[in-house]
């Protein structure tokens, strides 16, 4: 990507589609040292002063002026942020490989070509999943936020709702990071400069929403998922080109939206309507509104579970590529209002082609008869389906900056 290229226009405030921001929309977190007995305080005292303490000591265990939680996305909002990508590491630091040569990682050969531009520091960091390191300050946050889902979200059985996938290989094919996301062929995000390419196929996934698509295919309603990506950035404070993101993802039927709503089953989930600032052309009012409702309502608590009470916080209206409408959480910080988590209500174009794919049609068909198959194909309809960065039906973007 040229480096000389014009910073995004401030998208959260025109709600316009920027041809240069790509939003991966998860929590993300930043770290490559190894720590022991470190362990959370009680974080219910001081709000402000909790959130402190959880800065100061995660600052340990990282290098000076390198961020423990990098930016949610790099999705703009005037000069403090700039496009993904729009950064791109020197070519001094890239190794192309030799076409014809083979790239062996995590156990398998990926045949190189001229799109391969892996380098040995980022290789390196391959496979080392610190989040799944006992007591290293990663694996300790995705703990928390573990023990807060199965603790408030509970199925019908008194099981977990939410089942958590922390061990996906972040080696992806670019239809898993691209296009099951609907992003298009000639997307910016898409440049050798912003990824790391095994191949013309293969890469390293540039956030954790590359699973998305697999895990609604395999029937999943309700999941967390936590990784390692990767994107071709210079270090700075706030770069790093290797990260972490846990994200979540939950659809809701109709049944389980309006439960409990006065007159709930006369409410409808979709309509055929058109697309405005507030929703998608194919929902209703009543179930955007129970959704944001409910979205808001999941990270607050995730982040008063985290953080402690008595935040100061507020949301503001964004906008993601694969999310509409879209929302940020901003925390009160020492007098800065600091961009902790990133969520909207997902496509529902990305939601039905998870579900509604030929081969699930024929997997129902196989299943049972003609009846239960209508019934299957209703209830899938109905679905619709919100992501919330770390928590319910979104995902979070943690954006906690540690000098």
């Amino acid at each position: 990507m040229i480096s000389t290229r014009e910073p995004t226009p401030r998208n959260c405030e025109s709600r316009r589609e920027p041809p240069h921001c790509f939003h991966s929309s998860c929590i993300i977190f930043h770290s490559h040292q190894q720590c022991f007995g470190f362990q959370f305080h009680h974080l219910r005292a001081s709000a402000s002063r909790s959130f402190a303490m959880v800065c100061s000591a995660l600052s340990r265990v990282a290098h000076a002026h390198i961020c423990l939680v990098r930016r949610a996305s790099h999705v703009c909002r005037g000069h403090q942020h700039r496009a993904w990508g729009s950064r791109p590491i020197t070519s001094d630091f890239a190794a192309s490989g030799a076409p014809g040569s083979v790239l062996e990682l995590l156990g398998k050969s990926y045949p190189q070509d001229d799109h391969t531009n892996l380098t040995r520091k980022v290789l390196s960091k391959v496979g080392r999943n610190l989040y799944n390191q006992h007591h290293h300050p990663l694996w300790l946050i995705k703990e928390r936020v573990k023990e807060h889902f199965y603790k408030q979200y509970v199925g019908r059985f008194g099981t977990p709702l939410f089942s958590v996938y922390d061990d996906l290989s972040p080696v992806v094919t670019t239809w898993q990071n691209f296009d099951s996301l609907l992003i298009p062929a000639d997307h910016p995000s898409r440049k050798k400069g912003d990824n790391y390419y095994l191949n013309r196929t293969h890469m390293l996934r540039a956030h954790t929403s590359a699973h998305q698509w697999d895990l609604l295919h395999a029937g999943l309603d309700a999941f967390l998922v936590v990784g390692d990506v990767y994107r071709r950035d210079q270090i700075d404070t706030q770069h790093y080109p290797v990260f972490h993101q846990l994200e979540g993802v939950r659809l809701f039927s109709k049944h389980e939206l309006f439960a409990g709503i006065k007159d709930g089953e006369s409410l409808r989930l979709f309509e055929h309507g058109s697309r405005s600032a507030h929703k998608q052309e194919t929902h209703s009012m009543e179930a955007l509104k129970l959704i944001e409702f409910d979205l808001k309502q999941t990270l607050s608590r995730l982040v008063a579970h985290l953080f402690g009470d008595g935040l100061e916080t507020r949301w503001v209206d964004c906008y993601f590529p694969f999310t509409h409408p879209s929302f940020e959480m901003e925390i009160n910080f020492r007098g800065e209002w600091l961009e902790v988590l990133g969520c909207g209500v997902m496509e529902q174009q990305l939601v039905n082609s998870g579900l509604c794919t030929e081969e699930s049609a024929l997997g129902v068909r196989a299943k049972g008869n003609e009846k239960k198959e209508t019934q299957q194909n209703k209830k899938e309809q109905e679905r619709i389906m919100l992501q919330d960065g770390s928590d319910t039906a979104g995902t979070i973007g943690f954006n906690l900056i540690l000098n």
